[in-house]
């Protein structure tokens, strides 16, 4: 996935947050994505220990979905986003960012695109 090579590159947590928030506005076009619980899916994404509570639910879902239908569209979508939001933590434990804790990405809506980045 080039995102997850993206993610690996980044050099600060607003660089990685960008990269998920990013991925995360693309599963509302999917309809294999529906499943994915709102606790993954919730924007804004907040930096290091969000990273992990959504990696977390994923892992579980993960586990439940192999045991139900390994090999199917719903368990490659889980699956995905499983590699994404390791790739994300792993790079946000890498940072060496005091801000990692607290900083969030949030795109505003506007007449042009607008970004908004929060402390």
């Amino acid at each position: 996935m080039l995102i997850v090579e993206a993610m690996r590159r980044a050099e600060t947590a607003q660089e990685v947050c960008f990269l998920m928030t990013s991925y995360v506005e693309t599963l509302a076009f999917y309809d294999s994505a529906r499943q994915l619980p709102a606790s993954v899916t919730a924007l804004p994404v907040r930096g290091l220990v969000d990273t992990a509570a959504r990696l977390a639910c994923l892992l579980d879902l993960q586990a439940a979905e192999l045991a139900r239908t390994p090999g199917s569209t719903d368990f490659a979508v889980i699956e995905e986003a499983t590699q994404l939001f390791r790739e994300a933590l792993s790079r946000l434990n890498a940072l060496d960012d005091t801000e990692i804790a607290t900083f969030s990405f949030e795109r505003r809506a506007t007449t042009r695109t607008g970004l908004s980045l929060n402390h």
